[in-house]
Order: structure tokens, then C-alpha cells, then sequence
């Protein structure tokens, strides 16, 4: 008895240490001032595990409509969306990469739409361990410069961080830099905080700090301690998911509600701040890439219900040939198209409950599933994933496991294709990454 009360104490001891040590580590590296240069806002750390540098990646980087948004399904006669984060693109990619190697997809940054958000996101990516490619995606919508004011002002430190960093980009930075300093957005966001006392803009940066700790933490936590069990623990998920799922394709609202299209061609790159801007911007986000050998991946996912020969007239001129053109520079840039002939249907993508459309870039669990696999045979194809091109053809195993349907994917007539006209257009957002004087 006497011995055994002591062991008993010290296996706590150890359990308690294995815990709390190495939160004390995190909070003793973890810097509050530097929030946006340590990545301390990244709504994924939770998502990696203690080995994350180790592990072979690609790290998804975009905005929220393109890698998560709504979840998987909407429920049978149901208007109200489920939402969480289990139905991301990088976990789709996942259950459908799965049995090929030890390389995995991460997201990586936070789900805002600017350019300064993804800037600060893809300068950390391209510094973590063992990354073969950054896959950003973005298109005409949420193609903005300026237009988030506190980013504008936060971007600042990053900038001289990449212009020291990589003397390479220095014109492009500050080109870019130039630029934002003179924006409506700059100007407001300096307005903002200069607006609040000091003691509340330091509560928001310590809750920010507070919040990217814990979820850093956690995902520590639970490598350590769950460590052999993470396959079958997706594996469940993905299972809950397919059987939630289904629901879709026997809902008349998802499948039947009317689609959307093209969106003005003169409205593609409004939001963008001008060519200089946009380009130096994508000429900094490649050439971070390509110092650290990393093959920078402009995806353009499935979202247009039009002909080909409409796509070619208005959508390939206007945005893609134009990035095309920018990443050429880079041996390792390379744009990804899969805008038409996705062969998705509207059963394949989100109910909108609000105003009642299937846009073709809010995909369900299915719809991700189904984009996961078109992405990785063209990423097969350019030796960025260790497998054949062959492998993802056909239907996935998961896939397999979805009703049959026989709706048709969409295409859209000039009459029927709405112009979207999305947030940035209607409360005028756009006019931020003007000049201020504008």
C-alpha cells in the first residue's frame, strides 16, 4: 500500500505534466504582438496535429465560399442549412486521396476574402515543413484588394516582413504596398481603430491571441493523445456525412431551384484595386512559392452552368488567361480549370434557403467529393500528388455510396443566367480599394 499510493501520484503527475507542458511552451513561443506574423489567427490549427511540419502537405488557401461554407446537405423539405466545418474542401480531398501515401490536405489561414488576408496566410504556408503546393483559390466576386479595413491596416508588418525577407519581391511590395496606403480602405481602417481607446483594441487583439493558442492546443492535445486513431476517426465522419447527405437528392428544392451564371465581365476584377495591384499581389503569392521550391496552384473550382463556347467568349478571356499570363513568370505556377463541364448537378450543390438558388460554388459534401476527385487528376497529371492520374477516373468508394440521380448538370441560356451581383457590388465594398481621394 505504502508503495503504490506514491506511483500512483507520479502517473498523475505525468499525465498532468503531458498535458499542461506543453501549453506552457505554446504560451512561452506564442508572441500576442505578433499575431498575423505567427499565424496566431488561423481558424485551422485545431484541424493539425503535434507532427504537422513533418507531415507531406498541400495547404488549401481561399476564401470562406470556395473551401468550406455550408456544410454538407440540406435537409429533406427543410429551408434552414446545416452548418459546420467537418465538410470542407481538404477533407473531401482526403477521403478521396486516401490509400495513396502519407500526403495530406490541409486549410490554412482564415475564410476572409481580401488580398491582404491571403497574403498574410500564404507567407506563413510556404514557410511550414514539407509542403508541395499552395492551391488558392479565388474568383471574379471576391477578387477585393482594400475592401476589409482592419487587414488593410494589419497587412503593414507583413509587407516589410516579405520585402525583407524575399528582396526579390521588392518592387512588387512596394507597388502594392503604395497602393494600399493610398486606399479608401487604409484610410477607414486607420479612422477605426484611432476611434476606440486604447484598453479596447487591446482586448480584441488578446481575445484573437487567446482564441488561436487554445485551438493550437487543442489540436496538440489531441495528436498526443489520439494519436492512433485518426483514420478511424474520419472514417466515421465521412460516414455520417454520406448518410446526411442524401437528403439532397431527394429534396425538390435543392435539385429544382434555378441556377446561376456568368456575373458581368466588367465587374470581374472591380474590387481588385487596378492591374497593378492584383498583379503584383499574385507575383508576390508565387514568388514566396517558388524560393521554397513550392508549386503554386491557382484553382478555379466548378461554378459555372454555361456553355463552352460562352466560357471561352466571356469567363477564359477576361480571368483566366489574364492569371495565366501573371504565373507564367513561374515555373512552378500553374492554373487549374475546372469552371465548366464539371459534370456536377444542381443535387450536387447548396440550397441557398435565403434566395433560393443552387450556385455551383456552395457544394455540398457530395458536390466536394465529386470536385475533389477532377482536382486531384489534374494534379496527378502535373506530378503534385504521388498517384496516378488513372486512380481518380472513376467514381470514388465514397461517391459509389450516393443514390443515383437523374438530374442532368445545368447549362444555363444567356436569358436564364442571372448577373450576379454579390455583397462587394451592392454596399458598394468595392469603392474601398479605390484611392482615397476617389
Amino acid at each position: 500500500m505504502t508503495t503504490r499510493a506514491p506511483q500512483r501520484y507520479r502517473h498523475l503527475l505525468a499525465a498532468f505534466a503531458g498535458v499542461a507542458l506543453p501549453f506552457a511552451i505554446l504560451v512561452g513561443l506564442a508572441q500576442p504582438w505578433r499575431i498575423e506574423l505567427d499565424g496566431w489567427d488561423n481558424y485551422y490549427l485545431s484541424d493539425y496535429p503535434a507532427d504537422f511540419a513533418a507531415i507531406p502537405k498541400h495547404l488549401i488557401i481561399g476564401t470562406g465560399c470556395w473551401t468550406w461554407t455550408i456544410e454538407a446537405y440540406m435537409p429533406l423539405d427543410s429551408h434552414d442549412a446545416v452548418r459546420s466545418q467537418r465538410a470542407t474542401l481538404h477533407s473531401a480531398l482526403n477521403a478521396t486521396l486516401e490509400g495513396t501515401g502519407p500526403e495530406r490536405f490541409y486549410g490554412f489561414g482564415r475564410a476572409d476574402v481580401d488580398f491582404n488576408r491571403h497574403l498574410m496566410s500564404i507567407r506563413l504556408a510556404v514557410q511550414q515543413g514539407d509542403v508541395r503546393s499552395i492551391i488558392y483559390i479565388n474568383n471574379p466576386g471576391s477578387l477585393q484588394a482594400f475592401t476589409i479595413p482592419a487587414n488593410a491596416v494589419r497587412v503593414l508588418p507583413v509587407l516589410a516582413a516579405i520585402e525583407s525577407d524575399y528582396p526579390e519581391l521588392a518592387d512588387d511590395v512596394e507597388t502594392y504596398r503604395r497602393h494600399l496606403l493610398a486606399s479608401a480602405g487604409y484610410r477607414k481602417g486607420m479612422a477605426e481603430q484611432a476611434a476606440k481607446p486604447w484598453f479596447e483594441r487591446l482586448g480584441e487583439r488578446m481575445s484573437v491571441w487567446a482564441w488561436g493558442v487554445s485551438r493550437r492546443w487543442h489540436g496538440i492535445l489531441e495528436g498526443l493523445i489520439f494519436t492512433p486513431f485518426p483514420a478511424h476517426r474520419r472514417a466515421d465522419d465521412h460516414a455520417a456525412l454520406l448518410r446526411q447527405v442524401q437528403a439532397n437528392y431527394a429534396n425538390p428544392n435543392a435539385c429544382t431551384a434555378p441556377g446561376r451564371g456568368l456575373m458581368a465581365a466588367d465587374l470581374y476584377w472591380i474590387g481588385a484595386g487596378g492591374a497593378q495591384v492584383w498583379q503584383s499581389w499574385l507575383r508576390i503569392a508565387a514568388g514566396m512559392a517558388a524560393r521554397h521550391g513550392i508549386a503554386f496552384v491557382y484553382y478555379i473550382p466548378p461554378h459555372l452552368n454555361v456553355p463552352r463556347d460562352r466560357y471561352a467568349a466571356e469567363f477564359r478571356p477576361a480571368f483566366v488567361d489574364q492569371v495565366h499570363a501573371v504565373l507564367a513568370e513561374f515555373p512552378k505556377g500553374r492554373v487549374i480549370d475546372h469552371a465548366v463541364e464539371h459534370g456536377l448537378s444542381a443535387c450536387d450543390q447548396v440550397y441557398d434557403s435565403e434566395r433560393r438558388f443552387s450556385s455551383g460554388y456552395l457544394l455540398n459534401y457530395a458536390g466536394k467529393l465529386k470536385q475533389s476527385r477532377l482536382l486531384l487528376a489534374e494534379m496527378a497529371r502535373a506530378g503534385l500528388v504521388a498517384a496516378p492520374p488513372e486512380r481518380f477516373l472513376g467514381r470514388s468508394r465514397f461517391e459509389q455510396t450516393l443514390p443515383a440521380s437523374d438530374v442532368p448538370p445545368r447549362i444555363l441560356s444567356d436569358d436564364a443566367s442571372e448577373k450576379v451581383r454579390e455583397e462587394l457590388f451592392a454596399n458598394e465594398e468595392w469603392r474601398l480599394s479605390l484611392p482615397a481621394a476617389d
